[in-house]
């Protein structure tokens, strides 16, 4: 018995000490487990606070970049605005200048028409003058009875200037637009001078258009021409009219040839 006490004693301690040692051992992974957990819930915790963290760093971008956005979009609208703006002031001031070129046109149009009218007029009261003072020039025959003492020698100063008036308005009638009030009867009184001219004893030479001669009583100048033919000479312009009395000329031509070349 004592030796069956001795053994269930001993096999009570061994039994004793295994629980003892499981014991601890326990509470040691209690403990390890205890200190992982809460190593965990650190590290969940500090990775809530980083989504947070980086959330809120989200947040603040996304205000940030729809105040940026919404600052852009403000002044693309605004640069919008202002181009529409710009486009329409355009068109209203390119109307308004065409409006008031148009007018202006149209003032210079009545303006010019009334001055050509005007100078008609004043044209007009010229010609008569001149009429009236080449009534007061004696009338020489063609071939008087009795000559005329050679000293004696005739005033031609007055049919001259007559002379060039003609030819003045000879083209100046041509360059008149037409229905230009007043043209007809300046040219009507142009006529009735002329056969004053003529009733004078005095001619003028007709020239214009015409082929040049190198007889001719003309002083001429000479312009190089592509719109005639090759060695043609045409008169173009007269400067100074050649003026006849009585069949004798008293005034030489000056005129201008348009000469064709090769």
């Amino acid at each position: 018995i004592g030796i069956l006490k001795k053994a269930f004693g001993e096999q009570q301690a061994k039994q004793n000490t295994l629980l003892q040692q499981q014991s601890e051992k326990i509470d040691f992974l209690e403990s390890t487990l205890n200190t992982s957990t809460t190593e965990y819930n650190k590290q969940v915790e500090n990775s809530n606070q980083g989504v947070a963290e980086a959330k809120a760093q989200l947040n603040t971008l996304g205000q940030s970049l729809g105040g940026k956005l919404n600052q852009i979009g403000y002044w693309v609208g605004f640069a919008v605005l202002l181009g529409l703006l710009g486009i329409a002031l355009g068109i209203i001031v390119r109307k308004k200048l065409a409006r008031s070129s148009d007018q202006l046109e149209d003032n210079l149009s009545r303006m010019r028409t009334q001055m050509e009218e005007e100078n008609v007029k004043l044209d007009s009261k010229l010609v008569e003058l001149l009429q009236s003072q080449m009534k007061l020039v004696q009338e020489q025959p063609s071939s008087p009875a009795v000559p005329v003492p050679a000293e004696a020698e005739i005033d031609h100063s007055l049919p001259l200037r007559v002379g060039a008036e003609i030819l003045r308005l000879r083209q100046r009638i041509k360059k008149l637009p037409d229905g230009t009030k007043g043209t007809r009867s300046m040219f009507k009184s142009l006529e009735r001078l002329e056969d004053e001219f003529n009733e004078r004893g005095y001619e003028l030479v007709e020239m214009l258009g015409k082929p040049f001669d190198d007889r001719l009583n003309a002083k001429a100048r000479f312009i190089p021409s592509d719109d005639i033919g090759v060695d043609e000479r045409i008169i173009s312009k007269i400067i100074k009219p050649q003026i006849n009395f009585n069949g004798v000329s008293i005034q030489v031509a000056e005129i201008e040839v348009i000469t064709g070349e090769e």
